[in-house]
């Protein structure tokens, strides 16, 4: 916990570890590790479907490789990724939303 602390730290939080610290911070650290997960699947399936969209609607490819050639890069990346990856993708997305509820309502017995 303490490697990650400091992880958020160098990117200016500033989170004061000392010996008597609140359980708050950890479930607060906990969560914001599991939105930034939920953040990066959202992103990453919605670039693979846009690059579908994008190879299978061809006239679009020539107007982005005319201009865009490291965008046409990132395309054939995600056109050749496997459907495997994405369905990763969908079990982090929703294992990380499942859990952060599941945590809220565990907290919420507990401090009610």
């Amino acid at each position: 916990m303490q490697n990650i602390i400091d992880l958020l730290n160098s990117f200016g939080l500033n989170i004061n570890i000392t010996g008597n610290i609140n359980p708050l911070v950890y479930i607060a650290v906990a969560f914001l590790i599991f939105n930034l997960i939920v953040l990066l699947s959202v992103v990453n399936i919605s670039i693979y479907l846009i690059s579908l969209y994008i190879i299978n609607t061809n006239k679009y490819i020539d107007t982005i490789s005319s201009k865009y050639p490291y965008i046409l890069k990132i395309i054939k990346y995600y056109n050749s990724t496997r459907v495997s990856f994405i369905f990763l993708e969908l079990v982090f997305l929703f294992g990380s939303i499942g859990y952060m509820i599941y945590g809220s309502v565990k907290l919420l017995i507990i401090l009610s």
